[in-house]
């Protein structure tokens, strides 16, 4: 099996866990709309204005379904939040440009981002310094050979509350810590991709790189204290049936002493 997901098997993923959030949503609106019906089911045998007949051998009945009424309102509000709450995950991951450390090309993709924003950032000081020319004329005529139009030009030349001209500093900073976070995320990618996989076993537990994730499988079912530490941190990983193992995204963040962490749980466990 592939170490890395390949672009196909990656888009696969990516349209999976849309429709699955999808999925969330008409299971959440469903459920809400069951709530909402039970509640006027419940409304439609009460006479309208009906007020409850204290001391009535029906008041029992009335403020029990009173109760049902209110409990049944508040489920569906709940779900219908629940169905906005998935509707918006899903239409999030799917207008999403950012890029994932699991996506084949990510290296590739965040070195295009690097190039245009550092071409950004020589634009910006290029801007500055024409506009803060001595010589005005000069300084346009700069200007309009970069390809700023004469609305340009003025909007670049008008001061700000500060009577400052130019390209705000505060866009450069901004730019430049976006440039600073991007090689840092290539260099992470780069020296992940050029370590040694996990790829080893203690005993007949097994643990292998695939897709894009550490996968742990075990002989039998692992004891309770076994799982309890796989679960939680520093470890997380999780329970996969379509895997049959245990599994973790991997990510630069963890691989430089996940492996030692695996090894001292893995060589403590126990079978149930």
């Amino acid at each position: 099996m592939e170490r890395k997901l390949s672009k196909e098997d990656y888009q696969a993923k990516k349209d999976a866990r849309i429709a699955r959030y999808e999925k969330y949503s008409e299971n959440a609106q469903a459920r809400s709309n069951e709530a909402y019906e039970r509640q006027q089911a419940i409304g439609s045998h009460i006479p309208m204005g009906q007020p409850i007949l204290v001391g009535h051998h029906s008041e029992r009945g009335a403020r029990r379904d009173q109760a049902r009424m209110h409990n049944l309102m508040d489920r569906s509000v709940e779900e219908q939040k629940k169905a906005e709450h998935w509707e918006s995950r899903a239409a999030s991951a799917s207008k999403s440009k950012a890029v994932m450390s699991d996506d084949p090309e990510a290296i590739e993709k965040l070195k295009d981002k690097l190039d245009k924003r550092t071409k950004l950032q020589d634009k910006y000081k290029v801007l500055n310094a024409a506009v803060r020319l001595k010589n005005a004329v000069e300084g346009d005529r700069r200007l309009t050979k970069i390809g700023l139009s004469e609305d340009q030009i003025k909007e670049l030349r008008e001061p700000d509350f500060c009577g400052r001209v130019g390209i705000p500093r505060y866009m450069l900073t901004n730019n430049n810590a976006n440039i600073n976070t991007l090689r840092k995320r290539i260099a992470a990618l780069e020296a992940m991709d050029a370590r040694q996989p996990f790829d080893f076993s203690i005993g007949e537990i097994e643990v292998k790189e695939e897709e894009g994730q550490v996968r742990v499988y075990f002989p039998c079912r692992p004891d309770e204290a076994t799982r309890k530490k796989l679960k939680t941190s520093p470890l997380a990983l999780k329970w996969s049936r379509f895997s049959e193992a245990w599994v973790r995204k991997i990510t630069p963040t963890f691989v430089s002493w996940y492996e030692r962490e695996l090894k001292l749980v893995l060589s403590e466990a126990k079978a149930e």
